[in-house]
């Protein structure tokens, strides 16, 4: 969904993206049994929403393998910098207890092509680390622009 400021600026400050994740793996759990999954979030995404399937956890790690393939449409201000997109991770114990939760900003990555990433959760009770592979924002409309952060 556009948000209602953007409505408002002229379409050569618009830019569209190809954005590709996947969710690979969260590690460092320390409980031994239970089901787990990601709900996901992408601001001004054309799919915005999404869960990963419940996994059960194995070596104290869950893999999830799941991918995102979304279109997004920022702007780039006036000052040639490009908006922020945020990506909110929340992990779940199956029975709807919150494991942790992680926000991303997709904007730093865009340009950059295939990137590996590992995430510390936040409002976690211990160390959990979230993977998070092919980390790739594409331009599809107006490449030549600069992207400054």
């Amino acid at each position: 969904m556009t948000p209602f400021s953007h409505l408002f600026i002229r379409k050569n400050r618009k830019v569209s993206f190809q954005i590709s994740i996947m969710i690979r793996e969260l590690v460092n759990i320390p409980l031994v049994s239970g089901y787990y999954y990601i709900n996901w979030r992408i601001k001004y995404a054309s799919h915005a929403t999404g869960t990963t399937i419940r996994v059960p956890i194995k070596d104290h790690q869950v893999s999830f393998s799941h991918p995102i393939s979304t279109m997004v449409r920022l702007v780039i201000d006036k000052q040639q910098i490009l908006s922020p997109c945020e990506m909110k991770l929340e992990v779940y114990q199956k029975g709807g207890k919150s494991l942790g939760s992680l926000i991303i900003n997709l904007s730093e990555y865009a340009g950059l092509g295939i990137i590996n990433e590992k995430y510390l959760l936040e409002d976690c009770k211990f160390n959990s680390i979230i993977k998070v592979y092919n980390i790739g924002a594409y331009i599809s409309v107006y490449s030549c622009i600069l992207l400054s952060y």
